[in-house]
């Protein structure tokens, strides 16, 4: 509330092209498509193919842009990634989008679910800013773990 006090002090009239006026009693509130359906099977998370859009949030080419095709170099290849690679060009392994689109919308997918469901999510990452992050964190439900783990502990 104090951040919109601040903004109206200092930019009022930004503050009214962010308001919208209606004369209808009861604000109309918009729902995604999924949890509109009138069907029991289509508002079930489960039996429904897609029901949280993940197949909106990005794009082949927005991966492509993002560069997430260029991987490690080639000494760190794991040898059950191999099916996944497009070629090494440089050291550096180049994944295959067209395989990794679909993966990567099934794990959003699962993500999706288990926080629909209330489940926990524990993110592992030892980068420091990620420990900046984590700390941040700590006041939501989200687990998370930063120091180094000993080696095989999820093999």
């Amino acid at each position: 509330m104090a951040q919109l006090k601040l903004f109206s002090r200092l930019r009022p009239q930004r503050l009214c092209s962010l308001c919208s006026f209606s004369s209808s009693p009861n604000p109309v509130i918009l729902q995604p498509a999924a949890a509109v359906a009138v069907d029991k099977k289509q508002t079930d998370p489960l039996s429904h193919p897609d029901f949280f859009g993940v197949k909106e949030l990005f794009t082949l080419k927005d991966l492509f842009d993002a560069r997430v095709h260029l991987g490690h170099k080639d000494g760190l290849l794991d040898p059950y990634m191999k099916k996944y690679l497009f070629g090494i060009r440089q050291r550096q392994c180049i994944l295959d989008l067209d395989k990794t689109v679909p993966h990567l919308r099934s794990a959003l997918n699962f993500a999706a679910h288990v926080a629909y469901r209330d489940g926990i999510i524990l993110m592992i990452n030892r980068t420091p800013n990620f420990a900046i992050w984590s700390r941040k964190r700590q006041r939501s439900a989200e687990s998370t773990h930063t120091p180094r783990l000993a080696g095989g502990l999820f093999h």
